[in-house]
């Protein structure tokens, strides 16, 4: 939303504007793999869909049982070692079919995070450090996470097939989940490791309407436009990794809307969620409240 604030690209922008850096010809960026997987004439193409909206057509292959998710599992999108290859693998469609029919978790933001490393130039983990980790004073975030620092840590816990009990995991649990590898990619949505106080401040940057301190890094109108829902009418949500996740942060359901990257609160007795300011939706999800 910076480089949008700098008129580096348009909310209306299809998104083959931006090169996907994947072999195709210079100015397209091949997103049309949707949940059906298959062609209905007369529809808006996902390329003409915005990435940082959840509905673009897009899947992630975590937990997801259907066509799409399938496909992102046999290519190994989540392995992938740079965003580069996330954008050839997650976008090699050649079938043109609907977007905008259902509302899922996917790997939009990591497409974003890679489209903003086309438009800089930079890295995107370097980008990051440049225009808001350090600007903002945020010096404990890390990926990977050294070896030094892997004893603070903090637990996940799973189930232990043998035993039966929850467990503590160790850090390399999943390959595509190994905070410590130093060559993980540096994930749009979910390449950084934090403290408590760091991530609080990002936080405090938002509540603030964009500025933390001294800096700004967004305007008071975008941080509002960031949260206003831009689900279309008859959008289907998939609450597909509700069960999986045994958490409702994930619940794209009634009462739920979705912003550029924030989940919106429009009913929060059917949503069964408490109003904030703003709200991600991920395993471990956050919402934000202004007394």
């Amino acid at each position: 939303m910076m480089l949008y604030e700098e008129g580096k690209w348009k909310l209306d922008d299809p998104i083959t504007r931006v090169p996907a850096g994947n072999g195709q010809p210079q100015g397209h960026f091949w997103c049309r793999c949707l949940r059906q997987a298959d062609h209905r004439a007369g529809q808006t193409p996902a390329d003409h869909a915005r990435a940082d909206e959840p509905h673009a057509g897009f899947g992630y292959g975590l937990l997801g049982r259907n066509p799409v998710d399938d496909m992102f599992r046999a290519r190994a999108v989540n392995g992938s070692k740079n965003l580069a290859e996330v954008a050839a693998k997650g976008c090699r469609h050649s079938a043109q079919v609907p977007a905008r029919r259902r509302l899922d978790y996917s790997i939009a933001v990591d497409l974003q995070a890679r489209i903003v490393e086309v438009i800089t130039g930079e890295n995107y983990g370097a980008y990051l450090q440049r225009r808001v980790l350090g600007p903002l004073g945020m010096t404990g975030y890390r990926l990977p996470v050294p070896a030094e620092k892997v004893g603070r840590f903090a637990d996940l816990y799973g189930l232990d097939p043998k035993s039966g009990k929850i467990v503590p995991l160790p850090p390399t649990f999943a390959p595509n989940f190994n905070f410590t590898d130093p060559n993980r990619q540096q994930s749009g949505g979910g390449g950084l490791v934090s403290t408590a106080s760091d991530y609080g401040r990002f936080c405090q940057m938002i509540l603030n309407g964009g500025k933390l301190g001294g800096v700004r890094l967004l305007k008071p109108e975008t941080i509002a436009l960031m949260g206003q829902d831009v689900i279309p009418q008859g959008v289907r949500p998939d609450n597909g990794l509700v069960g999986g996740m045994g958490t409702t942060a994930f619940a794209f359901g009634p009462g739920v809307g979705f912003g550029l990257d924030f989940m919106v609160i429009k009913d929060p007795k059917s949503a069964r969620l408490p109003v904030g300011k703003a709200r991600s939706a991920g395993a471990s999800s956050w919402n934000l409240v202004s007394d």
